[in-house]
């Protein structure tokens, strides 16, 4: 699977610290199961 499929499926949460100033999401390894999004960005 491509690296932006799995972008693309990965459940991506809202961030509440800094929202205010720099607004970002992001993607819980363990929790959302995306052990191979995270080896996939690290390769």
């Amino acid at each position: 699977m491509k690296l932006s499929e799995l972008i693309d499926r990965a459940p991506w949460r809202a961030a509440t610290t800094y929202r205010k100033t720099w607004p970002h999401e992001y993607v819980l390894l363990q929790k959302d199961n995306q052990r191979e999004l995270l080896e996939s960005v690290c390769e």
